[in-house]
């Protein structure tokens, strides 16, 4: 959920503990998102912020994250596990979906699988170039130009389509009932 709703590397988000993730109970309510301190990023040499970060503003991610992560230690990572722990969690998931291997679906596509899905509900360009924390937009461009018109689930077969959307309602349901 980090890594697509914040458009974030997978990798940054893994190293990632609960005292940098600011739900909103943490700022005593004075917002509805959540933030996730990146200490060490992919940009973080290149910009001239050293600490970057990422916002959440969806009401349904950040009731699932506070549920989480509300009585976790400060110290706690928010995935405990290895990078080959979570790539082998990510194909156990695929596999329930019935989502073909010949896909080659990785959890690197969730930043820009997270940077479509904002540009297509309407997110403005220049916001995306912020939160994905990009410099130039012609990187953006090879995000947004190649795949904003075509859909993955298109490539589907039914019995994955009909799971992902079990799922997807199961997402909003187990959130609205957080709230």
């Amino acid at each position: 959920m980090l890594c697509f709703y914040g458009v974030a590397r997978a990798g940054e988000v893994l190293q990632c503990i609960r005292q940098d993730l600011l739900l909103p109970a943490d700022m005593m309510f004075e917002s509805d998102c959540a933030f996730l301190l990146l200490r060490q990023s992919k940009t973080m040499y290149r910009q001239l912020a050293r600490v970057q970060h990422l916002k959440i503003s969806s009401p349904h991610v950040v009731r699932l994250l506070a549920f989480v992560y509300r009585d976790a230690a400060r110290d706690e990572q928010l995935f405990h596990g290895t990078p080959h722990v979570y790539r082998q969690r990510w194909n156990f998931l695929l596999r329930l979906l019935h989502v073909p291997d010949a896909l080659r679906i990785t959890p690197g596509g969730l930043r820009g699988g997270g940077a479509v899905a904002w540009y297509r509900k309407g997110g403005s360009v220049s916001e995306l170039m912020w939160m994905m924390r990009l410099k130039q937009i012609t990187t953006l461009e090879a995000y947004l130009q190649e795949v904003s018109a075509i859909s993955l689930l298109t490539d589907l077969p039914l019995v994955s389509r009909q799971a992902l959307r079990a799922a997807a309602s199961l997402f909003r349901h187990l959130s609205a009932s957080l709230g």
